[in-house]
Formats: C-alpha cells, sequence, structure tokens
C-alpha cells in the first residue's frame, strides 16, 4: 500500500499555475533597477503632474470667478478672443484662461503619451493599467480626437499600443 502524498508535497492546479506563471513571468518582472529604466512610470508621474497642475488652474479660475463681476470676466472660449468676446475682461481672469488651455493642453498631450506608451516590462504595464482606471475612477476622461467626440480612439491606441508590449515581451 502506497502511503498519500502530503498536502505540501501534493502537485495542485494552483501550485502548477503559479510555477509556470514564474517560469514565464520572472525574466519579465522589473527589478529596481528596470523600475527606473521603464520610460512608462515617467510617463505616468508627468500625467499624474500634469493631472495637478490643471486641477490648481481650474481651482484658481473658479476663485476669480467668485471674486470678479461678471462683466469683466466674459471670455470664456478660444473662439471669444477671435469674436472680440471679453476684450474689457479683467487681466487676471484672462491670464487666469490662458494659464488654464495651457495646463490642459499639457494635461492632453501626456494622455496622448500614455495612449501610445510602450511598457518595458510587466510591471510598467501594470502601472499603465493601474493608473488608466484611477484616472477614470477619479470622474476624469481621456481626451477626445475631433474626430471622435466619445474619446473611443484614445481607448483604442491604449489598448493596441498595451498589446503591442505585451507581445513584444513574450517573444
Amino acid at each position: 500500500m502506497s502511503k498519500a502524498a502530503s498536502p505540501s508535497s501534493k502537485l495542485t492546479r494552483r501550485k502548477a499555475i503559479a510555477a509556470t506563471l514564474a517560469g514565464v513571468a520572472a525574466p519579465a518582472l522589473a527589478t529596481p533597477a528596470r523600475l527606473t529604466s521603464d520610460p512608462v512610470f515617467a510617463a505616468i508621474a508627468a500625467h499624474k503632474a500634469a493631472c495637478a497642475r490643471l486641477d490648481q488652474a481650474c481651482l484658481h479660475v473658479s476663485r476669480l470667478e467668485e471674486n470678479i463681476p461678471e462683466e469683466r470676466r466674459q471670455e470664456w472660449f478660444d473662439e471669444d478672443r477671435v469674436q472680440g468676446i471679453g476684450t474689457n475682461d479683467d487681466p487676471r481672469w484672462t491670464a487666469a484662461l490662458t494659464a488654464q488651455r495651457a495646463t490642459f493642453d499639457a494635461e492632453t498631450q501626456m494622455a496622448w503619451a500614455l495612449a501610445h506608451a510602450q511598457p518595458g516590462g510587466l510591471a510598467g504595464a501594470a502601472a499603465l493599467l493601474r493608473h488608466a482606471g484611477e484616472f477614470e475612477a477619479g470622474g476624469c476622461g481621456w481626451p477626445c480626437d475631433p474626430e471622435d467626440e466619445d474619446g473611443d480612439k484614445w481607448t483604442i491606441i491604449f489598448h493596441h499600443s498595451l498589446a503591442a508590449a505585451l507581445e513584444a515581451m513574450m517573444s
């Protein structure tokens, strides 16, 4: 009669999967040196910083809106300047809107950089996915392309770029 295998030596499905994944993923996992060299971490940090600057610019505009009379803050959109709306606006209002537009453009540029990002390892890919999910969960939206008002183009490019990066890691 043979002895039953002890629970710790018994090969379970969970142990087999873990062993397989460890063998496949180990080379791709980021070491501390790879974490600093994977450009996706810098791209995520840049996007977070751009979002923080945009939040501050929007808060500044909101504060000014409460403190500057409406007749001295007529401009809101880029087209307003072209149409001559807001020519008598308070200079603080004009400067705040200009700064807000610049920070919005910077955040948009960083968001598109994330859409095209190519993580160098699984840790970078996971960080990129986590950041994208947290950004959306926070109520923010990805930039829209003028041809795609729903923002689907950003998401499509993001998914394709990430898939390509993951495929490259497997080869």
